[in-house]
């Protein structure tokens, strides 16, 4: 997948690649309106960590954290977490590991630390009352995010218009024909 995200790395400071990737694809799902929160505006992409906390539970959070390799983005399903699940503590955490991104089912506290900060996180809502370690939750499982399947490995990709996720049996088609639209629309407008 690395040369792959390589061309698609490319195309996302356009600012339309989830619309592309939705357009071109019914394999291509489309997170729900409901993960309206951003931490910031800034694009990114990478290969989904999923995390299972349910009822927010930090200590799978952490050890998602921790396990994540560089360049992943932090997939993070609570059920419905109203709690914080993620703030400074955790976004310094993740940005020494080189997380790529972060999508919470839940919400977001340190608000103004985390944006300084500079990473991009998609979430639920903000609020200042944080979830629980709880050691009931999973790492590296399939999660259900409000009617979309993320499996450990698919693609997500984040720009201001949405998220996008790809299976990553996908992710090789997706990448051919998104380019070879991409090359038609430069040779069209002679760029």
């Amino acid at each position: 997948m690395g040369s792959d995200l390589t061309v698609l790395q490319a195309l996302l400071p356009n600012g339309t690649l989830t619309c592309d990737l939705s357009d071109m694809s019914d394999a291509v799902a489309v997170l729900p309106l409901v993960f309206a929160w951003r931490s910031s505006e800034v694009p990114f992409l990478g290969p989904a960590h999923t995390v299972m906390a349910p009822g927010g539970d930090l200590d799978a959070v952490y050890e998602g954290i921790h396990t994540a390799e560089p360049g992943r983005v932090l997939v993070i399903a609570t059920g419905g977490c109203d709690r914080a699940v993620w703030g400074e503590t955790t976004t310094r955490r993740a940005l020494h590991r080189g997380v790529a991104g972060v999508i919470i089912d839940g919400a977001c506290r340190d608000v103004n630390a985390v944006r300084a900060l500079g990473l991009s996180v998609i979430g639920r809502g903000v609020s200042p009352k944080r979830a629980e370690r709880t050691a009931q939750g999973k790492v590296g499982e399939t999660l259900r995010l409000h009617g979309v399947t993320i499996h450990p490995g698919d693609l997500v990709v984040n720009d201001g218009n949405g998220t996008a996720v790809v299976p990553n049996a996908q992710v090789k088609h997706v990448v051919e024909t998104v380019s070879s639209t991409n090359q038609e629309v430069d040779r069209e407008t002679g760029r």
